[in-house]
């Protein structure tokens, strides 16, 4: 493997310039740009050539530029970056240290509080880096130094506060969103903690709080349990807690979970109906059972009346839940863990009110602004309520009935580009079941995979794929009749002249629509129009219409997309341009699909924007093509749930389509997946299995004396399993479409 830094890109090549300031001629990939460091292997060298050579007799100077340069970066970052200081980080062993953090969110300082942090800090760098890093550093040197020791029991209480100059400057309207990221980060090492066996507390405090802690000369972590001892009248003292062992601190102060700990509380997404309830239904059904007593599919339940059980798909029994219910500041959602800690069960209160259905009902917040925003907007978007009425073969009201009811499918469309190559492997074509309800094939329906050579039609591979989602219940889109970027043509099709190009569009058309009429709900018409004119520039602007209203002529129930890359306003605003160039021609255009093949980073504000500005079209958007390229699966995963978590709460965006999940078929390879060669989540991974879960509605409770269950859940498909004493079980089929008031369904015991 070879690191160097891009200096030049051209069509299919690229010149890098390595550490050692060689330069070499490799083959383009898609995540180079100008300026970017980038891994190549060494069969992606090309032979020198003459656009190679030019950077030869400068490599001296260049190498004394990018020193000068390195010099004068470090210089200017080390006399500004204690100025740019808006938080501080605590961290709480026995060593306590602080941890200044600048708008980079990097550390600027770190200061040891205490005699074991000294001992510590001598042999840590940790200046620049990120707190994820610092904190895995600490970690690491504590174990070195004996204060984590696998012979006890280990905690680390992490802390954060804002600094409280920030409240009056200038970057204060943006301070709780940084802080939310900062916390959010906080939260990513507290899981890598928690799955390696050391328990981890997180706090937030006020600015004031971290004041007072400084001027009495101690942690903001060590500060916070002194206040709560003040709260529960224990006899301690600022002194005594300077240099007190952490856990007997913890113990003797007895701070519960719930006022500081991150963990994986969960609350059930449930509402007690009430005949009273202001909510306007919209439609009422009567189903009959379609189970033999006592039969529940996919496994046992087990648990008291008053518990939480539900199903999992391995068949094992865990808690029902929809939505975290109370998160600590900075846990953006909940976290896969292999070792999730105990959840609280309250007891169950039979005096306690039967509270009324709301419209929407308000969602627990999670501290990080940006979050609980998408999440209030999702609630009020993506979900409705329901209001489940038990009875009996009389009609008679069945109070107590347990009603436990579990969501099979989304109606959004959560969806993954798959690849015939990879089906040989079982948990490949699992992992689709899993977690997608559509998909799209990566190149099987693409022309230049259909007709490689003129005549030579083959759709096999597509058609295997497509029996493979009709069996499984996943729909498909179609990905895409032509591509007007000219790499992407067919090699035969590149020379034809203007007559024999137009007669090829025909036959690909009646060929490729005709084929798969009825079988794809979509279609990509022309793939990249914003960023090509290879038919364009040939067969004139007319062509483009031509496309669209042929293949609507050929199949008239399919969806026709426009498909373009947009990862800037510029290019939004190109595409609707476009669109509405097209509906000037009498073309009439289904959606927009939008692809970001991403880097380093994604932009949730400028994918909020994107997003605004091409909604403007009226017109449903689909995310058809997402991937994030980082050899850091941590920004992997922040650039997932950043995407996600927009595009899921936007009104106007209906699906989301990963590019590619399995490493060694991602066509960017390791540092775009989200699940490694072995079948293991990275941090990506884990984070969309979590997403995934948290938006997945599972609610259980009994019926009250009207024979009434209410909930509120996410639009799809249900199994709702009703359960009466000395009868068994029954199973009824729920189907939560899109629309106003509440949805009422009437489930009758035989």
């Amino acid at each position: 493997m070879i690191i160097g830094k891009v200096i030049e890109l051209y069509d299919k090549t690229a010149i890098i310039m390595t550490d050692d300031f060689a330069f070499l001629n490799v083959v383009k990939k898609p995540e180079m740009a100008v300026g970017l460091k980038v891994h190549v292997n060494e069969s992606d060298i090309i032979e020198p050539n003459r656009l190679l050579r030019r950077y030869l007799p400068v490599g001296a100077v260049a190498a004394c530029f990018v020193m000068v340069l390195s010099l004068a970066l470090m210089f200017f970052n080390g006399n500004t970056s204690r100025k740019d200081i808006y938080a501080y980080v605590g961290i709480d062993i026995n060593p306590s240290i602080e941890l200044s953090v600048n708008y980079d969110n990097k550390i600027v300082e770190a200061d040891a509080l205490n005699r074991d942090a000294e001992t510590l800090l001598k042999e840590l760098e940790l200046r620049g880096k990120t707190v994820v890093e610092a904190l895995r550093e600490v970690v690491q040197k504590s174990k070195e130094h004996g204060f984590i020791s696998e012979e006890k029991e280990n905690i680390v209480l992490i802390s954060a506060a804002c600094d409280s100059k920030v409240e009056t400057g200038p970057k204060n309207e943006d301070i709780e969103d940084k802080m939310g990221e900062l916390l959010n980060d906080v939260n990513k090492a507290v899981l890598d903690l928690k799955n390696s066996g050391v328990k981890a507390k997180v706090l937030k405090l006020t600015s004031e709080e971290r004041e007072l802690s400084k001027e009495e000369d101690v942690s903001m972590g060590r500060y916070a349990v002194y206040l709560k001892a003040k709260e529960q009248d224990v006899d301690l003292t600022v002194e005594q807690i300077k240099d007190a062992d952490l856990l007997e601190l913890i113990a003797k102060v007895g701070i519960d979970d719930e006022d500081i700990v991150v963990e994986d509380n969960e609350k059930k997404d449930t509402i007690s109906p009430d005949p009273t309830a202001s909510a306007v239904p919209e439609a009422t059904e009567t189903v009959s059972a379609t189970s033999t007593p006592g039969r529940v599919e996919g496994g046992t339940v087990t648990g008291s009346a008053g518990s939480t059980p539900t199903v999992t798909k391995d068949g094992t029994t865990g808690k029902a839940t929809d939505i975290p219910a109370k998160l600590s500041p900075g846990q953006s959602s909940p976290r896969l863990s292999e070792s999730p800690a105990p959840t609280k069960t309250a007891a169950k209160d039979k005096e306690s009110p039967t509270p009324r259905i709301s419209p929407t009902p308000t969602v627990p917040l999670t501290g990080i602004p940006w979050i609980d925003k998408s999440n209030e907007k999702i609630n009020e978007i993506r979900k409705r309520n329901v209001q489940i009425k038990i009875v009996d073969s009389n009609n008679r009201p069945i109070d107590g009935a347990y009603v436990e009811v579990t969501q099979t499918k989304h109606a959004f469309a959560f969806g993954v580009a798959i690849t015939r190559k990879a089906m040989y492997e079982p948990n490949y074509s699992k992992f689709i079941k899993d977690y997608f309800n559509w998909a799209v094939f990566e190149n099987e329906s693409k022309w230049y995979s259909n007709e490689p050579n003129m005549g030579m039609v083959n759709y096999a591979d597509a058609d295997y794929l497509y029996e493979f989602c009709k069996s499984n219940g996943i729909k498909v889109r179609g990905h895409s009749i032509f591509w007007e970027a000219e790499e992407w043509q067919p090699l035969w099709v590149r020379g034809l002249d203007p007559f024999a190009l137009r007669l090829a569009v025909d036959n690909r058309l009646n060929s490729a629509v005709s084929h798969f009429k009825g079988k794809f709900a979509h279609w990509d018409v022309n793939n990249e129009m914003i960023h090509g004119n290879f038919f364009k520039s040939r067969l004139g602007d007319s062509i483009w219409p031509y496309m669209f209203n042929k293949a609507r002529e050929i199949d008239p129930d399919a969806k026709y997309f426009v498909n373009n890359n947009i990862t800037t306003l510029k290019e939004a605003d190109d595409c609707i341009a476009q669109v509405n160039w097209l509906r000037s021609q009498g073309v009439r255009i289904d959606g927009v699909g939008v692809h970001g093949h991403f880097g380093e980073t994604v932009d949730r504000n400028l994918l909020q924007g994107i997003l605004d500005k091409l909604s403007t079209l009226n017109l449903p958007i689909w995310i058809t093509e997402y991937d994030s390229f980082t050899a850091d699966e941590y920004k992997r995963a922040d650039n997932l749930e950043n995407l996600y978590r927009t595009a899921f709460s936007h009104p106007s965006v209906e699906g989301i389509i990963m590019w590619g999940f399995w490493e060694r078929v991602h066509w960017r390879g390791r540092e775009a997946a989200i699940v490694n060669d072995d079948w293991t989540l990275n941090e990506a991974g884990r984070r969309f299995v979590s997403l995934m879960d948290e938006w997945k509605t599972k609610a259980n409770g009994k019926t009250d004396g009207s024979g009434s269950f209410g909930f509120r859940g996410f639009y799809g498909t249900y199994r709702v399993t009703v359960t009466i004493p000395g009868k068994g079980k029954f199973d009824y089929p729920l189907n939560l479409n899109y629309g106003s008031g509440t949805l009422q369904s009437t489930y009758r015991i035989p």
